[in-house]
């Protein structure tokens, strides 16, 4: 969650994991004063080297490597012996009073569309499948409620240009090609939209392909349209303030191949449905043209029946491309997109269970394609389009599929083309074996952070994972704003919340798509798909009648190749429906999709102090959101919050005022004090509610704050009788001490209240975050409170949620910051 403006500010990242050196160590490079140093970074001074515990410039490491000073010193080293290479780490852009440009998103032209045709009569029904027009007209969207975010209708389709643009370089196979390259190919030029190598722009252009066909080159000739039998598209209307933006794939570095001779849709995976509520499948196209599904259905035991039941599909699906349908149990079921669809509704879903299932596509009563499983002893409509035992049981958890694996060619409606694999790929080649394994419990299978391997088609080690280091991806999209800044993803608070997880050997993978690098970069956070969307007065994480919601956006954006393995970030407006700055996020606990709501907060770069503001609010709200869904509470495994010896970013008191950067020195004093005087206390030097937040040691308004989960080291406290020479457990030193009850001296017990939620506890406990957080998404029970004790350990855990439909999980309650805390950055602009 996130704390509200009402505590702002601590001290900045404290130093990474580092290597330890020997006295005769090789030395590392000398001090430049003119050099910026970041957290770990490595110098020698004077015969003796010292490591930098944060951002430094121009402060020598001799006269600073004492506790509130940015040098620790390694010790002497020497010049005779190679160096040892330490890891470099990305620089962060220094904030200066003036803020950092940042590159508008490229938009990726759309690719004009091609006339339909004139439409056949209608063929005799069979199981042929109808192919539709290469372009289907894009349905004109029903208007959406002034709160909502404004759908853009899709241009009309115009005919495919004639031939006068001037010819590229001839597509290579074995060449790279980024977002943005131009290639021609049989004479037709083709750009980029992301990554791509070995894709054939022929036959991988177009909606969720990584090729966009810009019409023909030179002088050939416009093609002749030939006529091919069309099916007027369906229209979906839709009352829902929900925005509507274009999904833009993953990098796709290779694609499922063709199949021999096989003329029809696939059935291509099925998820497990561990508790026969209902779970999704996926089509195949292995053809080279777009089929219609509008006259398609999918035959598959009804929940409310108890017997198969006939579910209709719409739409179309391209050529070499997939379709994910997924049940859906509310009232109303998600819009649909070009990967996935939804059948069923709350009365009657379709479903199956792990030992016993079948699914069926129909076309005109015949069967187009069947699968069989477990001890199921469904008949297919047609003779023959299932042939010997069924396919395997889909035993296991919820992360089990039964697939056709990518490599499969033939279709010998048998259990032969089956499978069982430990990872779901929806709306993606189904390129993870049946060995596969998870080695760092991060959810994401090791085979697919190997050079080489892929998850879904999508090149992961590409994208910066790497086998036994754990993972975590995250797909930030964020509201269109000219004013607000706070709602921009800075690039300087990614890279804190990535170092802060670095330092304990975790990679975090951000995709701000093309916001801080038009080009594929991992480093600069664009890794392919996290894009600008339409703005809304007001944001909430589920549907809601008066906002927008997060899940709206996610279907309209992400890419469902993602939806297993990715969390999803929405930068939004306000949570208040009024439109006022509210509350700092939302998220999910266990779960995988958060809400920074920064908006109307004042956030703004237009001074030094305000920009380090602005980073540093951002950082601290998105580590503490993310720590939800990693499954930690506001006080670690409990709701308990403010404890002052948790020293947690997901505590209120640190979230926006920084961790403590010496919990045994002055920086943890003041924010004892801080927080007396914000709760109307007069403190040393200071009347009461004057202390600022900009007052505070290794706050916000610097580049000295610190970003953390605790790591559960801290003396639990007594609030009967608080000690306070111990200050809060982890040591005290150059006199500093918690004057719990602001009276200038030092006492052994005090009965006080130290975290203000009106009990004097026996017990304030510490929480080890980092021994505890959860990789993988969660789908264990919770607790009817909400809230897991300490009987209720958190282990490591790989099995990650199936479901491609978002339900409700528990989100922990954030509090809106203080009104004087809005008020006094509402007045600063």
């Amino acid at each position: 969650m996130k704390y509200q403006l009402n505590q702002a500010a601590f001290a900045i990242l404290a130093a990474a994991a580092w290597h330890n050196s020997a006295s005769a160590a090789s030395c590392a490079d000398a001090w430049q004063a003119s050099k910026a140093y970041f957290a770990g970074s490595t110098v020698n001074y004077q015969g003796k080297d010292y490591r930098a515990k944060w951002w430094t410039q121009g402060e020598d490491p001799a006269n600073n490597a004492i506790v509130g000073k940015p040098w620790e010193l390694i010790g002497a080293c020497s010049t005779s012996s190679t160096p040892i290479p330490t890891a470099s780490i990305p620089p962060t852009i220094k904030p200066t009073n003036a803020p950092t440009a940042i590159p508008t998103p490229t938009v990726s032209p759309t690719p004009a569309a091609t006339l339909a045709p004139s439409p056949t009569p209608t063929p005799k029904p069979t199981a042929i499948p109808t192919i539709a027009p290469t372009a289907t007209p894009t349905a004109v969207p029903t208007a959406a409620p002034t709160t909502a975010p404004t759908l853009n209708p899709t241009s009309a389709p115009t005919s495919t240009p004639a031939a006068s643009n001037s010819c590229n370089a001839e597509w290579v196979a074995t060449n790279t090609y980024v977002a943005g390259n131009k290639v021609t190919r049989n004479g037709v030029n083709y750009q980029a939209k992301w990554w791509t190598q070995g894709n054939d722009p022929v036959s991988n252009s177009g909606d969720a392909q990584p090729w966009q066909n810009m019409g023909p080159c030179g002088n050939t000739a416009t093609p002749t349209l030939t006529p091919t039998p069309a099916v007027t598209p369906i229209a979906s209307a839709s009352s829902s303030a929900t925005p509507s933006t274009s999904i833009t794939p993953s990098p796709q570095p290779s694609s499922t191949p063709t199949g021999n001779g096989i003329d029809h849709l696939l059935i291509n995976e099925v998820a497990a449905d561990p508790s026969g509520q209902g779970s999704w499948f996926e089509i195949y196209n292995p053809t080279n043209q777009t089929i219609t599904l509008n006259d398609v259905s999918a035959r598959i035991q009804s929940k409310q029946l108890g017997s198969a039941s006939s579910y209709a599909l719409s739409g179309t699906i391209n050529a070499k491309s997939y379709v994910v349908v997924s049940t859906n149990t509310d009232a109303v079921a998600p819009k649909k997109n070009t990967q996935l669809q939804y059948i069923g509704n709350a009365q009657d879903w379709p479903v199956w269970s792990n030992d016993n299932g079948a699914i069926e596509l129909v076309r005109n009563g015949q069967t187009v394609d069947f699968v069989r499983f477990g001890n199921s002893n469904s008949q297919p409509l047609s003779a023959m389009a299932w042939q010997g035992s069924n396919a395997p049981a889909l035993t296991g958890n919820a992360s089990y599929s039964l697939v056709r694996y990518f490599t499969q060619t033939v279709d010998s409606d048998s259990a032969a083309d089956w499978r069982v694999v430990p990872f779901g790929t929806p709306a993606g080649q189904n390129d993870i074996d049946s060995n596969a394994t998870d080695s760092d419990h991060d959810g994401i299978p090791t085979s697919a952070k190997q050079p080489g391997g892929t998850y879904a088609g999508m090149d992961l080690y590409a994208m910066g994972a790497r086998a036994a280091r754990p993972t975590i991806l995250i797909h930030i999209d964020w509201m269109q704003t000219n004013t607000d800044e706070g709602i921009k993803p800075r690039k300087e608070a990614l890279q804190l919340v990535r170092e802060a997880f670095n330092r304990k050997g975790i990679d975090v993978l951000f995709d701000a798509g093309q916001l801080h690098n038009p080009n594929f970069s991992p480093a600069d956070f664009n890794l392919g798909n996290g894009k600008e969307v339409p703005f809304a007065r007001c944001v909430t994480l589920y549907k809601n009648a008066d906002c927008a919601d997060v899940m709206a956006y996610k279907n309209d954006s992400m890419d469902v190749r993602r939806r297993l393995i990715f969390h999803y970030m929405l930068m939004g407006s306000t949570q208040n429906t009024n439109g006022y700055g509210g509350s700092s996020g939302l998220a999910e606990i266990n779960g995988n999709d958060l809400l920074i709501s920064l908006g109307f907060w004042g956030l703004n770069s237009s001074s030094g102090t305000e920009l380090y503001k602005l980073i540093n609010y951002q950082a601290g709200t998105i580590m503490h959101e993310l720590g939800h869904n990693l499954g930690l509470y506001h006080g670690g495994n409990e709701g308990t919050n403010n404890k002052p010896n948790y020293l947690s970013v997901m505590n209120y008191d640190y979230q926006l005022n920084g961790v403590p950067s010496d919990p045994a020195g002055q920086s943890m004093s003041e924010r004892i004090y801080y927080r007396q005087n914000n709760l109307g206390r007069a403190t040393p030097s200071k009347a009461a509610n004057s202390y600022g937040v900009c007052d505070l040691l290794d706050g916000p308004c610097g580049n000295r704050f610190v970003i953390d989960y605790s790591n559960g080291s801290s003396m639990a406290l007594n609030e009967w009788g608080l000690d306070e020479s111990r200050l809060i457990g982890r040591g005290a030193n150059n006199g500093a001490f918690a004057d719990w009850n602001v009276n200038g001296k030092v006492e052994q017990s005090v009965a006080f209240d130290s975290n203000g939620d009106g009990i004097t506890q026996t017990a304030l406990s510490d929480y080890d975050d980092w021994g505890h957080i959860q990789l993988a998404f969660n789908v264990g029970s919770i607790s009817a409170l909400g809230l897991r004790t300490a009987a209720e350990p958190i282990t490591p855990n790989s099995k990650h949620s199936r479901k491609l439909h978002d339900e409700r999980k528990e989100v922990a309650a954030e509090s809106p910051p203080p009104a004087h805390m809005l008020k006094k950055h509402s007045a600063a602009n």
